[in-house]
């Protein structure tokens, strides 16, 4: 009983597949199934299930993992990387072009900097460099006889 169940399922699947098959190669069939889909997903009730059904499948961990393999794996193809480069472009290009969005970048970049510039480790790194400089110019002009030894901690000495 559970071999002839099971020859049962297996021929129906078999079938359906061919079915399938058969509509998506038949290109009348395919332009009905087009219009079904289309006339399905404006009904308010049907546009309900299938967001309700595509957040049920997003929110399954295997099914994002899968996602995510393939959209890296298509993001790093050189080709969509190429078109991915040309429309971020453009966008950017656009944005750059309208005043409002100059302005809000200009402060934007203003007040990171002067935030970053109160930053006690940008100070320091900024010490650090300009000591650096200035050891290396007294250095380098061979006006100094000091030993490389004595030079400040992150100076380049020769």
């Amino acid at each position: 009983r559970a071999l002839e169940d099971q020859q049962v399922k297996d021929t129906a699947t078999r079938l359906s597949k061919e079915v399938v098959e058969q509509i998506l190669t038949d290109p009348r069939s395919v332009v009905l199934l087009a219009d079904v889909i289309t006339t399905l997903l404006k009904q308010d009730n049907s546009k309900l299930a299938v967001t309700s059904f595509i957040r049920d499948i997003f929110e399954d961990r295997y099914t994002q993992e899968v996602t995510k393999k393939f959209v890296l794996k298509v993001v790093s193809d050189p080709w969509v990387m190429d078109q991915l480069h040309h429309i971020l472009f453009s966008l950017v290009d656009d944005l750059l072009k309208d005043p409002d969005t100059k302005e809000a970048l200009k402060e934007v970049l203003v007040t990171s900097s002067i935030e970053a510039l109160r930053a006690e480790a940008v100070q320091a790194q900024a010490g650090k460099a300009v000591r650096s400089i200035v050891w290396q110019t007294i250095w380098n002009s061979g006006s100094s006889s000091a030993p490389p030894g004595n030079a400040p901690e992150g100076a380049l000495v020769k």
